[in-house]
């Protein structure tokens, strides 16, 4: 069977396996980007597995093109920053995992060795590019079968073992493709489950921010299999992912970071970044809506802080008039009537916001008569 290699890319392929054939290797597009192009959706990046030196190859195809290309030698792999995609190259390769949740062992392999080290067998197909074969699929574990049913099956048993976060990349397939996981598979996974808490929480934490980016679907299908009470997540309600939604719908705002902050509002298990703990902090802290604290959470959190509180149609406006409830005057200004920098005068900022979200204060001339009031009460 040959698999249709749509314009934009054949190019980029045709070169890459030609590249490799006249140094003796096979080139084969791999992994989720064959499974895209199987299913004929536009692929995001290359991933490329040589039999063979695909460092070489890779720093070959960039010298072509005048590209930069990254080498990780103790992984076998390269990576090239090409204008429209980022290529991955790999060598064949198996992996061994020392205990369960460790990062793999990584040696030079063969074909088979290298489809079999794979979580899904959907993500173990193989098209070649090589020139005498350009496009044929390698199929060696029946994924195409297993892809046109809608299923997801692991290679072995102890898949789960050895890499735990392929459940949380199963929960991902799962909400973006809508498959189910095969009967042996669910119960590996459902066996296997609690290998979770022996991965590092920043390995967990990316596999999170991933799911989260599959829309609610990412967060419903984690707490059907009941992956949030194993991982200590909330337990995220239908109504509260749906306001999320709504109003990402409203204005435009990424839902990502609100349905990631969503799971994360009860625990302080993961290593966030300054930034997201402090606009999940504010949110936490909101028992209704207070325009100081809104104002100071970032947009991306704005759906959560709809959804989290009562009186939500109050967020909807500040959206709506954000930018004209932030003070006009400036520190020098205010400085000039009489107001040394410090506490006093974030204050009084606060003092005219809050006066501007109510209508009281609209103008920046307004602004100074308030201060000036202010100082001579």
């Amino acid at each position: 069977m040959f698999i249709p290699i749509p314009d934009n890319i054949s190019p980029i392929l045709k070169e890459i396996g030609t590249i490799s054939y006249s140094k003796g290797h096979r080139a084969y597009l791999v992994g989720g980007p064959a499974r895209d192009l199987i299913l004929k959706r536009k692929l995001k990046d290359i991933d490329i597995m040589v039999e063979g030196n695909a460092i070489g190859v890779a720093e070959e195809y960039a010298r072509h093109h005048n590209m930069r290309v990254k080498v990780h030698p103790e992984f076998l792999t390269a990576k090239v920053k090409g204008r429209k995609f980022i290529i991955d190259f790999a060598s064949a390769r198996k992996e061994t995992y020392p205990t369960p949740g460790s990062l793999p062992i990584v040696e030079p392999g063969n074909f088979e060795e290298d489809m079999r080290r794979r979580d899904f067998t959907i993500n173990a197909m193989a098209i070649s590019i090589t020139p005498d074969n350009f496009g044929k699929l390698i199929d060696i574990v029946e994924g195409l079968n297993d892809l046109n049913k809608g299923i997801l099956r692991v290679m072995h048993e102890k898949s789960f073992q050895d890499d735990p976060t392929r459940i949380l990349r199963g929960i991902r397939f799962s909400a973006r493709f809508g498959f189910t996981f095969e009967d042996k598979t669910l119960v590996y996974l459902r066996r296997d489950i609690d290998y979770l808490k022996v991965v590092s929480r920043e390995r967990i934490l990316r596999e999170l921010e991933f799911i989260s980016k599959e829309g609610i679907e990412g967060i419903r299908v984690l707490t059907k299999h009941h992956i949030h009470s194993v991982l200590n997540l909330c337990t995220v309600e239908d109504k509260i992912l749906n306001k999320i939604i709504e109003f990402s719908e409203k204005t435009g705002i990424n839902p990502e970071k609100s349905l990631l902050a969503s799971l994360l509002m009860c625990t302080d298990d993961f290593p966030l970044t300054s930034h997201m703990r402090k606009n999940i902090n504010l949110i936490k802290s909101l028992g209704t809506f207070d325009i100081i604290k809104v104002a100071r959470i970032d947009e991306d959190y704005l759906p959560l802080v709809y959804a989290y509180i009562e009186n939500s149609e109050e967020v909807v406006k500040f959206f709506t008039v954000r930018e004209r409830i932030s003070p006009e005057i400036s520190g020098g200004e205010m400085k000039k009537l009489g107001i040394s920098p410090g506490p006093e005068m974030g204050k009084i900022l606060e003092e005219i916001m809050v006066l501007r979200w109510q209508g009281r204060i609209k103008t920046k001339d307004d602004e100074i008569k308030f201060i000036k009031g202010r100082l001579n009460a």
